[in-house]
Parts: structure tokens; sequence; C-alpha cells
């Protein structure tokens, strides 16, 4: 770890910025290649009399003077506090902003699936639409509630309640579907690409497909309090075809227990292409990024989804008790997020 620490001294516009030595972490932590590049915050150890833990380097002391970080060799456990780049806060990368991700499992010219995310997008998107009469456009809208297989194991009460709502999209070209669905940022390159809507999922030679198309800087813990955008293509190219790919995997060794189709519409959008579809996900993650098992969960988004695409009031979550605290924030898809900084208050 303390190889891997590189003083980077800050060329700030005036004396005081300029004078801030840090200490950035170089490495690969943990086997993790999202977590690089950062900032060394501070170090503790652990007291045996009393067991508490006490600071021993911090940067806004001890790096303001330029003392290097290092541990005596006695202090057996160390506690490292370390932060990323403010951009880290808003993505996966700083030129691409956006805890959205897609997963293009079903491309018309490549036969190698593709995770792109945030704005690239949008950009990716337009470079195929730019000279193609063939735009993607979103046709039809449909909600999915299951509660989650366990393996045959006792299910608890809370396993009874908990129900995961995901989106299907259909399009014009009838030759895919999108499941679009919230849950922990980082919860499928965190878990191996583990998604349920992917068929190689369980296929215990090699990595997922998923998996495998995430970039590096993707690939990092999970974080419970904070949420993510999947859109995942699929063969099925219509609800019917889904609905099979479903009843396949439902049985308590399988994926998927108590499935239910509870709200299906037309997409009354005028501006429905795959590009303007991107771009209200975009303007909704980045609007609150924040994750709650009551009120910011996939139930809510799926209805605030499924509401916006088809132009319908009353659209609420599935489950009951996600109903209580839940406030429609469809307005959510239709504002650039970015104009809701205090630079532009």
């Amino acid at each position: 770890f303390f190889s891997s620490l590189v003083r980077i001294d800050d060329d700030g516009e005036d004396e005081e910025s300029s004078s801030r030595p840090r200490w950035v972490f170089t490495g690969v932590l943990n086997g993790w290649p999202g977590l690089t590049c950062l900032e060394l915050v501070n170090l503790q150890v652990k007291n045996r009399l009393p067991a508490m833990w006490s600071i021993i380097w911090s940067v806004d002391k001890d790096g303001r003077q330029g003392i290097m970080p290092h541990v005596s060799q006695r202090e057996t456990v160390v506690w490292a506090t370390l932060r990323g780049a403010p951009w880290s806060s808003h993505g996966w990368s700083a030129d691409s902003p956006g805890f959205l991700f897609w997963f293009e499992s079903q491309r018309q010219f490549s036969s190698c699936p593709r995770v792109t995310y945030g704005t690239n997008i949008l950009k990716q998107t337009e470079m195929v639409v730019e000279g193609s009469s063939n735009i993607a456009i979103c046709t039809h809208v449909h909600m999915l509630s299951h509660r989650y297989a366990n393996n045959n194991k006792p299910e608890t009460q809370k396993d009874k309640l908990t129900y995961h709502s995901a989106v299907l999209l259909e399009w014009n070209h009838g030759k895919y579907t999108t499941v679009v669905e919230t849950a922990y940022q980082n919860g499928l390159s965190g878990f191996g690409g583990k998604s349920n809507w992917i068929e190689d999922r369980d296929d215990e030679t090699m990595p997922s497909s998923l998996y495998k198309a995430f970039p590096p800087e993707m690939i990092m813990p999970w974080n419970d309090k904070a949420s993510e955008i999947r859109c995942i293509d699929i063969p099925a190219s219509n609800l019917q075809e889904f609905k099979t790919f479903v009843n396949r995997h439902t049985g308590r060794k399988k994926r998927f227990l108590d499935p239910h189709f509870t709200f299906s519409h037309i997409v009354r959008l005028a501006f429905r292409s795959k590009v303007h579809i991107v771009q209200f996900l975009l303007n909704y993650i980045g609007r609150d990024r924040s994750y709650s098992e009551m009120k910011r969960n996939c139930q809510a988004f799926a209805a605030d989804f499924c509401g916006f695409l088809a132009g319908k009031r009353g659209v609420v979550p599935f489950h009951p008790i996600n109903r209580i605290e839940y406030q429609n924030r469809s307005h959510f898809f239709l504002y650039d997020s970015h104009m809701y900084k205090k630079s532009h208050s």
C-alpha cells in the first residue's frame, strides 16, 4: 500500500493552496480495478487499551506539513481512509458523468457485447443514428415485479415482502427488448455481472458476458446507499417472449418467484427514440442517486418511469408497503440535473 503512494504538490493560484501536498494511492486496492487513484485522508491504528481507534496521520494536519504517511512496525492493525476525485460522485469517469449503463448484447453489426455508461451512451447512440433511417423508437412499456428465488432456502418474513420491479421496453424494430431497472450502485459490476436478465448468469466455467463487457473502472464494491440505472438488451423481441423467459426461470431453485405483470401501455411521449430515453434516464439519476429500501428503490423508479413513458396518472409501486412513503418524481426525467447546481440557481 505505502509503496503505491505518490506525492502530488498542488499548483494552486495562491500560496496557501500550492503548499498542500497530497498523497495519492496509484495501485489497485484489494484487487478492484475501479479502486485506484484515491487520495489518502488519514491513517488510524487500533489501541489495545483502551480498545479504540486513534488517528496517527491526517492530510489536513500532517500532510499540510509535508510529513510522509507512515506507520511504525509495532502497529499491527491500521485503518486507511481514502477518497476519490470529485468527479467520482457523478459517474465512473470524469468525461462521462451519470450512473447509468447500457448493456448492448444484441448489437446488429458486431458479435461482441458492449457496456457503455454515462453521457457516452448518448455519443455512441448518436453515432449509430447519424446517416441511418433505422432509428430505434420505444413503442410499449411494461412493469414486472417478482420476489427473488433463494435456492430453495426457507423464506424469511422480509423475503416474502421484498419484490423487485423492472421495466421492459419494446422497440419498433422488433429485434430485442430492453430491461430497465435501478438497484445498488455497482451491484452487478461488483458481483461478477450476475444479472437475472442474461442467460449465462450461472455459467461456472467463465465470467458472464455482462461481466466481461464491463470497463475496468466500473468494477468495484457495491454501495447500498447509492443507486444506478441499468439498461440490458435481451433477445426476447416482445412481451410474450419475455414472459416465456421469466416463466422458464421461475422456481425456488431458479431466479424468480411470484412474478406479476401489473402494467402495460403504449409509449405516448412525442420524443421516444433511444437517444431520448437515455437522456431522460440521465436526468433522473443525476437529480438523486440515493437508495433506500422504502423510498428510493426499484419499485419507486418503475412506477415513475412507466407513468412518465405512458403519460398515465396513478401509477404506483407494486407492493402496498412501498406506497406508504412513495412520492412521484416523474418530473426528474424532464430536466437537466446540472441546471440544479447552485451556480445555476
